[in-house]
């Protein structure tokens, strides 16, 4: 008879980023308080200034592809491993961090910054270098990140996929993210009845109350993501990570 694997789906933002070195976007020192949005972030931006644009993507490329996943992304991709469990991951990030820290299939719903694509098709280009006002296409169209501006449409697609893993999961896990970027942020509201959501920030984000008026089960955990992903997985497997890999490596 075939085990039910644990379906585990962790939802994740800038927060789970920050400890390997990159800045979070809403909290003290994001970027937003660096940057004006409008001006960086969006179509907007891009028709005003489309050099200031790119300036800003090409930095943020540089620092990610810099940066080193940390012990939250290393135990998520390790949870991927165990063979009881069905692990996804779906993110708010851009970076790269949780594929470097082992996990696979992991649904970016805002891009990722080492993608290019252009504003004639949807064909993707390897973003290894920086790119300038008159890289194009092949078909003659200029090159941008393949990220998501404020006032784009998400990839349906994605959404729908993620709103399934999410509607079929045993345990919502949300990391290091404000909960208030939609509509991504709204996917989390999909869980069913009998899902055990926790939520992982070093503090207490007053949104957290959208999850008061739910029946879930519901944990708080007061920690960054590289002490508080390993407390959710403890609770849930029962066990630390640690332990359980060891006994797989035997």
């Amino acid at each position: 008879m075939k085990t039910k694997k644990t379906k585990i789906v962790f939802f994740t933002g800038s927060g789970i980023s920050e400890e390997s070195g990159l800045h979070t976007f809403r909290g003290h020192n994001g970027l937003w308080h660096e940057y004006r949005v409008e001006e960086v972030a969006s179509i907007e931006g891009w028709m005003d200034n489309p050099q200031r644009v790119l300036e800003f993507y090409n930095k943020r490329r540089r620092e990610m592809m810099n940066a080193l996943p940390n012990k939250a992304h290393r135990s998520i991709g390790l949870l991927q491993e165990d063979k009881h469990t069905e692990v996804s991951v779906i993110t708010q990030n851009i970076d790269t961090l949780h594929e470097q820290g082992g996990a696979h299939n992991v649904i970016h719903l805002h891009g990722r910054i080492d993608q290019l694509k252009c504003f004639d098709h949807s064909t993707l280009y390897p973003y290894d270098k920086d790119v300038e006002i008159g890289d194009t296409c092949e078909k003659g169209s200029q090159l941008r990140p393949n990220v998501v501006w404020f006032g784009e449409a998400l990839d349906h697609s994605l959404i729908n996929k993620a709103t399934e893993l999410i509607s079929h999961a045993d345990y919502l896990v949300i990391v290091g993210t404000s909960l208030l970027v939609q509509p991504a942020a709204g996917l989390i509201h999909n869980v069913n009845k009998n899902c055990t959501v926790y939520y992982v920030a070093p503090d207490e984000e007053k949104n957290m109350d959208v999850f008061m008026n739910r029946k879930n089960p519901f944990r708080f955990i007061k920690e960054k993501a590289t002490v508080g992903v390993d407390m959710v997985i403890s609770d849930i497997m029962g066990s630390p990570l640690s332990a359980r890999h060891r006994g797989h490596s035997h």
